[in-house]
């Protein structure tokens, strides 16, 4: 078998294989045993007819596994013929052998460079071993390649070294073999390279990558820069990077006094859930990975949205993780480029530095201006523009200086316009000229980064810049923050309102009780307020009552009833914006509340005279005390005594002395009393004695006419509004007393008798009550000690039930057709009339409660009268002496004769209530004139 090489061939390599294995199976006992075949190689050159001995193969095994041999041989470089034969005989006996052998290859070498290349490069040779599971031609290969090359230490570029920092691979490109026009270094920004290689170094950044694709200098530049998180430049000739470093310098200040044609353009895009990112995953093999980058908030469980990102030459998990978490929060943190026209001030600004940016388009700070005048002491500036602040705020004043630093002063706000400040703090003054950038403390202006620069015509240009967003680089430290507009907080007016309500009541009418409420609150903290809307309405009541407006925190409500109110109050801004509701409430209490009792009551008598005095606690709705009295010494209450006067207004007034129970009461505008009476017992008589003209005493019969009052046991009580014999189902009550509704609200009682004086007297009225009640719905079974109580079913408490008494009167004959004056109640006074009807009035304020009258009367006074008079001539016709007024009843007259003879006598005839008439005689029974002294005594006064 004949084979021919290729052409200039400096050595010859032949191949040959037993696939089955070579051995003999002896058929007498079963095994199996070593056989052989030889294989002799010749070869010659194809222009020559002389075969050479190449070698001989000897094949000897006794196993079926496949068995290979290689035979190689260096040759004069030519092209060459190889033969192969077999050199041993076939076998021929009874056992079973295996000696087929292929020629399996026959390979010429040629010992030069696979690849003509004129520059350096790096291959590499393989040769392997045929087995069982490897035989043929070598389609892939894998291998782990590193370049030697420059590589910065920190203090020089040391060739030949194994690197993996892309500032390395980075000047490799522009330098290195690969690259067919190669820079020198003037050409190259090497400190900038320096820098970013400490960086990469720092931060773990690496860049491996087969470059198995074509790009131009410019584009695998850019892909090394990616990894390293840094961006190419070409500035005044040279290559090198630039990348974002946290707190870099501030470079230039732009406001619209020095920058034109603002823009803006934001991307709103459909923020994805994570990153798939794909890799070459040098941990596992440098086989194809991915993996999943998710963003705050999200995980396996809830990511949805996904977008691919690739980051060349990145081969390490950790890193891929890192980058991709920086990208996302370039995302969110990043999202908008600003765009402006600038002149020659753009020339300090290079990609990737840090301005600051002040402008009305996109409310960063509040304005901008230029400096005017400066002064100190204090320390403040005037500027050439007015600007707004508002008070309760602090503002800050950046200035660009000269030589481009900051300078930043802050200022204490007040409510105006000004174009002149004063500094609330301590540093160094700008200069006349100086840029000036105004806001809200903090805000004044913001930290942009240069994303491109555009060259125009007479050293113009317009910048894209975007936010500085630091966070961006901690983004694989921890949370992404939220994105920062760099405006000063917009209030939330709706969120913000009024606060710190309070009130105060005070006394607004009188007749009738009303209320005035003075409100104050603090403004919302969202700013002033130019107005305030306030709204008020009655608990319960659905409907809002709407003030007048108001541009202070302050209002007074007028005219306002005893109750619970609901008030809310909500700030107008001054844009128009409003903001929610203070709600809150108030009490108009002043006269829902009983006056306090009256304290220090005393009495002092004086003659017919008693003096009253009390001491009243303070109370705005205070309007006067009412004072009652009853002829009674113990066991007097407000109910059964008679009204004595009823509006006393001060704290001390005058009354008739009488002997019996004083007691007063303040009374409040809306009508309310103080809860318990002040009381003060008189024994002292006064000098007028008083005469009962006329008593009625009406108990313990009752006799006089009833309506909603019964009498019973001796006492008068409510009947009750039901009567329990009408009940259809007598088991539909729970108590038989009161039946389904109780007592009466009120009844009255006629006396039986009125009194009639003949003629119109001036008396005095007095009634006496003796009255208590009681509550008929107390479970007597509940009681423990039936006994031990004053009454069996309970007593009720005084403000629960009420009796008084009433009078009508009149000056016409009450047997003929007399008009009575309207009920009033009985106040103890003096009052003339000649007739006077009475009726009790009972009253109930709780259904189960009513008072029990035990002992009703009603006495008309008049008090005693003296008429005196002296040296009365008496005529021998005698002489008539009228009294006036007449009395009502005449006790007697006494007289006093002066110039009487022996014998003589005085006669008085016609002695009436009116007078009488006197005549003095002799002892022959003759008219004599005399003269006399009388003195008339007696009670009541004929008007």
């Amino acid at each position: 078998m004949q084979r021919t090489t290729a052409d200039n061939i400096d050595e010859i390599s032949v191949d040959v294989s037993a696939p089955s294995g070579i051995y003999r199976y002896k058929s007498s006992n079963g095994n199996r045993v070593n056989y052989t075949v030889t294989i002799e190689v010749q070869y010659k050159l194809s222009t020559s007819s002389t075969w050479l001995s190449f070698g001989t193969f000897d094949l000897t095994s006794n196993s079926p596994q496949a068995l290979r041999r290689t035979l190689k041989k260096t040759v004069t470089r030519g092209k060459y013929d190889v033969r192969l034969s077999k050199s041993s005989s076939d076998y021929s006996g009874k056992d079973t052998v295996s000696e087929t052998v292929y020629w399996t290859a026959v390979r010429g070498r040629r010992n030069e460079p696979v690849v003509s290349f004129s520059k350096p490069l790096t291959l590499i040779a393989m040769r392997i071993k045929a087995t069982g599971q490897l035989n043929g031609t070598v389609n892939t290969l894998n291998c782990i390649a590193s370049p030697k090359i420059r590589s910065w230490n920190g203090v020089t570029w040391s060739s030949g070294q194994v690197t993996r920092n892309p500032a390395d691979h980075f000047r490799q490109v522009l330098q290195g073999n690969a690259n067919a026009r190669p820079v020198d270094g003037s050409s190259i920004d090497i400190v900038s390279l320096q820098d970013w290689h400490a960086y990469c170094e720092t931060n773990g950044f690496t860049f491996d990558l087969v470059a198995t694709d074509q790009k131009s200098v410019y584009e695998r530049l850019t892909e090394i820069a990616a990894a390293g998180r840094a961006a190419v430049t070409f500035r005044d000739g040279r290559w090198g990077v630039v990348w974002d470093i946290a707190d870099s310098p501030i470079v230039q200040h732009f406001t619209p006094r020095n920058s034109a044609n603002f823009s803006s353009v934001r991307a709103y895009t459909d923020l994805p859930h994570g990153f798939r990112v794909k890799f070459i995953n040098r941990d596992n093999s440098y086989l194809n990975d991915e993996r999943v980058v998710y963003d705050d908030g999200y995980d396996e469980d809830n990511a949805t949205k996904f977008e691919g990102i690739d980051f060349s030459g990145v081969t390490d998990k950790d890193l891929i993780w890192k980058h991709g978490r920086y990208h996302l929060a370039q995302l969110r943190l990043q999202r908008e480029t600003y765009s402006l026209d600038t002149d020659f001030e753009h020339l300090v600004c290079t990609r990737g530095d840090r301005v600051r940016v002040n402008h009305d388009v996109v409310l960063w700070g509040a304005g901008a201006a230029r400096v005017r005048s400066v002064t100190s002491s204090p320390d403040g500036v005037v500027i050439d523009d007015l600007l707004t602040m508002q008070a309760g705020k602090t503002y800050s004043m950046r200035f660009r200086g000269a030589d481009g630093s900051s300078i930043i002063r802050t200022i204490t706000g007040v409510d105006g316009e000004f174009n002149s400040f004063q500094f609330s703090d301590a540093g160094d003054l700008p200069a006349p000229g100086d840029l000036a950038m105004f806001g809200e403390n903090g805000f004044e202006s913001v930290v942009l980064r240069v994303k491109s620069i555009t060259a125009r015509q007479d050293l113009s240009a317009r910048l894209e810049l975007v936010d500085d967003a630091p966070a961006i680089m901690d983004a694989d430290k921890g949370d992404i923050p939220e994105f920062e507009t760099g405006i000063a907080p917009v209030p939330d007016y709706r969120a913000s309102a009024p606060s710190g309500f309070s009130y105060v009541e005070t006394v607004w009418t009188t007749a009738p009780a009303t209320s005035a409420i003075d409100m104050a609150w603090q403004a919302p903290d969202a700013g002033a307020a130019a107005s305030y809307i306030v709204q008020y309405r009655a608990n319960g009541d659905t409907q809002w009552i709407t003030t007048s407006s108001v541009s202070a925190p302050a209002i007074r409500l007028v005219d306002l009833a005893t109750g619970v109110y609901d008030v809310r109050i909500r700030a107008v801004f001054a844009n128009g914006e409003l903001s929610d509701f203070l709600t809150s409430s108030f009490i108009c209490a002043i006269f829902a509340n009983n006056p306090a009792d009256i304290e220090d009551f005393r009495v002092a008598i004086n003659g017919d005279i008693a003096m009253l005095q009390w001491t009243l606690q303070a109370d705005q709705a205070l309007s006067h005390s009412e004072i009652r009295f009853s002829p009674a010494v113990t066991g007097v209450t407000w109910q059964t005594a008679a009204q004595l006067r009823t509006n006393v207004i001060g704290s001390q007034t005058q009354v008739p002395a009488m002997v019996g129970t004083y007691l007063i009461k303040a009374v409040n505008y809306a009508g309310l009393m103080s809860l318990n009476a002040a009381i003060v017992v008189s024994t002292v008589n006064p000098l007028t004695a008083f005469n009962a003209a006329e008593v009625l005493q009406e108990d313990p019969d009752f006799l006089g006419n009833k309506s909603g009052v019964i009498a019973a046991g001796g006492g008068l009580m409510l009947d009750t509004a039901s009567n329990v014999f009408d009940l259809v189902d007598w088991f539909s009550v729970t108590d038989y007393f009161l039946s389904t509704t109780g007592y009466e609200a009120d009844g009255i009682y006629d006396f039986a008798d009125i009194i009639d004086l003949g003629e119109v007297y001036t008396s005095r009225l007095t009634a006496a009550v003796g009255a208590s009640g009681v509550v008929s719905s107390l479970n007597l079974f509940d009681r423990p000690d039936w006994f031990d109580v004053p009454e069996f079913f309970g007593l009720a408490s005084d403000s629960l039930w009420n009796v008084r008494v009433e009078v009508s009167l009149t000056n016409d004959d009450p047997t003929g057709a007399p008009a009575w004056s309207d009920w009033a109640e009985l106040v103890t006074s003096d009052v003339s009339a000649r007739a006077y009807r009475f009726r009790a009035k009972l009253q109930s304020f709780q259904f189960d409660v009513t008072p029990i009258v035990h002992s009703l009367g009603v006495t008309v006074d008049m008090p005693d009268r003296v008429i005196a008079e002296n040296d009365l001539l008496v005529p021998t016709s005698g002489r008539t002496i009228n009294f006036s007024p007449a009395y009502y009843v005449l006790s007697g007259i006494a007289i006093v004769a002066q110039d009487m003879q022996t014998g003589d006598y005085y006669q008085i005839t016609s002695k009436t209530a009116a007078g009488f008439t006197i005549i003095f005689r002799n002892s022959s029974g003759a008219p004599v004139v005399r003269t006399f002294d009388y003195v008339a005594k007696g009670y009541g006064y004929v008007q």
